[in-house]
């Protein structure tokens, strides 16, 4: 195949050499992705986390000509975050030491061969080979005193000494350096020479395999952060080897493929040139510009129509000036153009308005709602591409749609989940501080709220008796009776092991809370017919406290006035020395 079909070839060519070197750590069948509450509460924070890597590390990590950073092992943790339900940044630096400087959550393309210091890392998700690169000047059985290329900050292989070593920032580096000439040879993994080989089109490096090396590379973590270790490598088991593919594949066919005139005049030589000065010549330079625009848009096109047919992604181009929306086949298979082109287009335009000074990629990411074919709504990821004149001017948007309701869907479930007990159904301590912390924030001064807090009394006596699935039964029914008792505006809360708490909103009076009181004991005994669950309760009123924590206090403080009491279950405090005992 000559120098110029190389230089060109399609993603499909792409896909077959990155599927023959790959060799992954991921079962044929994810596993599902189950986190303990500490893992739940650790996300629930919701913690932009901060991914890190060195440049020029591709196909794991890298960044495109657009400043975009890409990559397998990116790919990876964006799954895990959209499946687990975090955010991330990624930052690529020029050394391993600025990596740790910048204190990193993640550390990406971590291998064992070279850990790092207070790094711990993750079950590893994809292995390589070591492969010995040189220029083909050098005679491979001779490089006992030629120039090895090195990475800053890595170590030298065995047999390799440090006089004959220059180092370099990355992969990328000292493989130019090695096809330059500035150095004879170097050492790197079969996925790195592969796509620099097809995005560069080297002429001098050749490549043999040394079986010398296996390398595992895994996420790296900083030591003690044991939880999130344990959510990456929960992510990790949770993605099937089906899903890895189509990871794998968005990278694949993106390599930017770099033709240079060189690689067009040894396959064309006089020919080549003869037909560019005949073309400028019969054409003008301003058609000929116009030209090369709509053929970038047409390379452009096929591009995302094969990733399409792959991805089952839906593309479509919507034309400013005629204002016409053109879509695939597959578009048309499951959206009703016609019927949603509005909503696309007000989507677009809106987008546009944003662009003039973002370059081509700014606001190019949209969330939309769309209704199906079937009738169904669906979640898209809209992403986009402004063509431009060579004035500047955008004269079109081409883009995908990607059907993301379901992982919008699991998102919201494991959202939801950490907000919640998972015995009762009601919301957990932190849910319930945060939400109180934020009314009592926006509450207007003239109105009137309560804060309770609901005791089992001496639940450890029905344990011991009945056995701890009766009162786990017991718990259930106070939550049930919670529910049947105050408002759908009022928030019910679990806070302890038998502790539970309502905050209620706007209350009329303090009889309110009285009924209230009577009303949940009766309740609750209905529900519990084989033993009674008796309960105490305190309740904090008034315009006092306005923290959760004075808040919390001064019912806690009634909840124990009311167990003192013995014949009182509820005892309200007024924000005062005084408190209001009801029997």
């Amino acid at each position: 195949m000559n120098k110029f079909i190389a230089g060109i070839q399609g993603a499909a060519v792409t896909v077959l050499i990155f599927s023959a070197l790959f060799r992954f750590s991921f079962p044929a069948e994810g596993k599902e992705l189950v986190l303990s509450g500490e893992e739940k509460d650790y996300l629930a924070a919701g913690k932009v986390l901060r991914a890190a890597s060195i440049e020029g590390g591709a196909p794991l990590h890298y960044r495109d000509s657009q400043g975009e950073i890409k990559g397998i092992a990116v790919n990876i943790l964006r799954e895990i975050g959209e499946t687990a339900g975090f955010e991330l940044e990624f930052s690529l630096y020029d050394s391993i030491p600025d990596v740790l400087a910048s204190g990193p959550d993640l550390i990406l393309g971590l291998t064992k061969q070279y850990p790092l210091p207070g790094i711990a890392a993750s079950n590893s998700y994809l292995e390589s080979e070591t492969v010995l690169f040189y220029n083909r000047k050098i005679e491979p059985s001779r490089l006992a005193h030629k120039v090895y290329a090195g990475i800053k900050g890595g170590t030298l292989p065995e047999g390799v000494r440090e006089e004959q070593s220059v180092y370099y920032g990355n992969r990328e580096e000292t493989i130019n350096a090695v096809e330059a000439g500035r150095a004879d040879f170097g050492l790197g993994n079969a996925y790195s020479l592969a796509f620099y080989t097809l995005q560069n089109g080297y002429k001098n490096i050749i490549t043999i395999p040394t079986g010398a090396e296996e390398r595992a590379y895994s996420m790296g973590v900083p030591e003690g952060n044991e939880i999130l270790l344990s959510i990456i490598n929960k992510g990790l088991a949770a993605i099937d080897k089906t899903r890895l593919d189509a990871l794998v594949l968005e990278v694949a066919s993106q390599i930017e493929r770099k033709i240079t005139p060189a690689m067009l005049l040894d396959e064309y030589g006089a020919w080549f040139l003869t037909l560019v000065v005949s073309s400028i010549a019969a054409l003008g330079w301003g058609v000929w510009i116009n030209v090369g625009a709509k053929n970038e848009a047409k390379r452009e096109n096929e591009r995302y129509r094969i990733l399409s047919e792959i991805s089952n992604e839906l593309l479509f181009e919507y034309q400013l000036e005629s204002e016409r929306l053109i879509v695939s086949d597959k578009f048309k298979d499951q959206i009703d153009p016609d019927k949603q082109k509005g909503k696309i287009i007000k989507e677009l335009q809106k987008a546009l308005r944003g662009s003039e000074n973002g370059g081509d990629f700014a606001s190019r990411v949209k969330t939309a709602e769309l209704r199906l074919r079937s009738g169904e709504v669906g979640i898209f990821r809209m992403s986009f591409y402004y063509l431009r004149a060579p004035n500047g001017r955008v004269y079109s948007i081409i883009g995908k749609l990607t059907d993301i309701s379901a992982e919008t869907e699991e998102k919201k479930r494991l959202i939801a989940q950490a907000q919640l007990d998972g015995l009762t159904g009601l919301y957990n301590t932190v849910t319930v501080k945060k939400r109180i912390t934020a009314r009592l924030a926006a509450k207007a001064e003239e109105e009137k709220d309560a804060f309770m807090i609901i005791d089992c009394d001496n639940f450890k006596a029905i344990n011991d008796t009945y056995g701890h699935w009766k009162g786990n039964m017991a718990l259930k029914n106070v939550a049930r009776a919670l529910q049947r008792t105050f408002r759908q505006t009022d928030l019910l809360g679990r806070i302890g092991g038998d502790e539970f708490c309502v905050y209620l909103q706007n209350i009329a009076s303090e009889d309110f809370i009285s009924s209230k009181c009577r009303q949940l004991t009766e309740c609750l005994a209905e529900l519990n017919t084989e033993f009674p669950v008796p309960i105490s309760i305190g309740v904090a009123a008034g315009a006092g406290p306005r923290t959760y924590e004075e808040l919390f206090l001064a019912a806690d403080s009634a909840l124990y006035s009311a167990k003192k009491s013995g014949d009182s279950f509820c005892v309200i405090n007024r924000s005062s020395p005084a408190a209001e005992q009801i029997n």
